[in-house]
């Protein structure tokens, strides 16, 4: 089940002849929030610094999005794309670095994003020639419990998500500007929507 759980949040590039995992990331180290990496992966080969490199991009659910060098499994760029509450940044190393007060608790902590996270299985796209990547946003917030095992039964409501899409700038993080899209109720809108003040 851990090798599972692990696969699952890696993105790991491995070579054909031995099967060797070449390197590997996790977004999310000890995640207690359950933002498994079920999101897709998109391959893009960019100049960055005046340099071609060979990329994954990849929105993650728990609210970054980032550029990965797929040769090297180094983090080029990662930047939230929703609100995001639970880490400051990730730092130079691609660790996240956490903000207090975002681990759930007996009481309830509100986090942002919620468990459905920053986006999910929906399908992103990357346009090479406008250099965009477009994903699902879910701009969602909730309060996060741990619960004894005695107190598990009970019923927690969790409201409805807010959902629009959302286009990125594929290095700097940044929101393209566009027009904003009213969520709809099943979450499947593709429209951009305007960057968020710095």
């Amino acid at each position: 089940m851990k090798a599972t759980t692990s696969i699952r949040r890696r993105s790991s590039p491995s070579t054909c002849d031995t099967g060797e995992r070449r390197w590997h990331y996790q977004f999310t180290p000890h995640d207690v929030h359950d933002w498994d990496s079920t999101q897709v992966p998109v391959l893009g080969d960019l100049t960055i610094d005046g340099q071609p490199r060979k990329v994954v991009m990849f929105a993650n659910r728990n609210g970054f999005f980032y550029t990965i060098d797929r040769v090297t499994g180094k983090v080029i760029v990662a930047k939230p794309f929703v609100e995001t509450t639970w880490a400051k940044e990730i730092d130079s190393n691609g660790r996240p670095v956490l903000l207090p007060g975002h681990l759930p608790d007996e009481d309830g902590t509100k986090t942002c994003p919620d468990l459905g996270g920053g986006t999910n299985f929906m399908s992103p796209s990357f346009d090479p020639t406008t250099r965009l990547f477009f994903v699902t946003a879910r701009e969602t917030c909730a309060d996060l419990f741990r619960l004894r095992p005695e107190a598990s039964s009970r019923a927690i409501n969790i409201p409805a998500a807010g959902r629009s899409g959302r286009a990125i700038r594929r290095i700097s993080g940044r929101f393209a500007p566009s027009t904003r899209s009213p969520p709809r109720s099943n979450g499947n809108s593709a429209t951009p929507r305007r960057p968020r003040p710095e």
